[in-house]
């Protein structure tokens, strides 16, 4: 027997609701959608992550790009994104790219000096690596000079620019970990290293915490600044 269409289809098999063609006008102008899943069917409205395609006759629910939500018009025009995704302009990132951050379904811009941040636009993970707005990275925030304790790592063009921490034997140091310029509890400076023990020849002075050379001049020096120190 010959069974009607759904108003919204021109033509169906088998079932009402089984379409291969919409209707384009009226009241019951659709769209045809086929998710995959079940079989082709007429729609008002096209869901969430399709839009309407209309050439003519033909009028059909498309998908949009990969991660979007939403689209308008074409598959890449997004108002809105999938979870993990930002959107930028009308395009959704996984992930954002360099100097943007995944903020409220948006990729939102890092805040200078962060090249590159995660969670929040000052939240830093790469600092400017060269030129005069150059920095160090140093807990998630880009410095330019980094803390006592810690020295200014270049790594040349390629990045990053970081603070790594001193040897432990520094309280402060430069240009590497062991290059010291004032030294730890017990450890007493000599040629910009520290030493728990002064080489031969060499005494250490507490008020200075350096290894001072043992010669009769040096204790002569030495037993001045201490008598000094003493009386003030």
């Amino acid at each position: 027997m010959c069974v009607k269409c759904n108003a919204t289809c021109v033509n169906c098999a088998y079932i009402s609701t089984n379409c291969s063609l919409c209707t384009s006008t009226g009241n019951n102008s659709a769209f045809l959608y086929d998710d995959g899943t079940t079989y082709p069917k007429c729609l008002i409205i096209c869901p969430a992550a399709f839009y309407s395609y209309v050439n003519g006759s033909t009028r059909l629910c498309n998908p949009c790009d990969l991660g979007c939500a939403n689209c308008t018009n074409t598959s890449g025009n997004c108002s809105l994104c999938i979870a993990s995704y930002g959107l930028i302009n009308t395009t959704c990132y996984n992930p954002c790219p360099a100097g943007h951050f995944l903020h409220n379904s948006a990729c939102d811009l890092c805040s200078t000096p962060c090249v590159e941040c995660t969670g929040s636009d000052i939240t830093c993970t790469v600092c400017e690596v060269t030129g005069s707005g150059k920095k160090y990275l140093y807990n998630n925030t880009c410095m330019s000079n980094c803390p006592i304790g810690y020295y200014n790592f270049d790594n040349t063009t390629v990045g990053p620019t970081v603070c790594l921490s001193c040897d432990f034997t520094c309280s402060a140091c430069s240009i590497n970990s062991t290059y010291c310029s004032t030294c730890s509890t017990s450890y007493y400076l000599f040629n910009s290293t520290c030493l728990l023990i002064c080489p031969a020849n060499y005494f250490p002075y507490a008020p200075t915490k350096t290894c001072i050379i043992s010669s009769s001049v040096g204790v002569s020096l030495a037993m001045s600044i201490s008598m000094t120190s003493s009386l003030n």
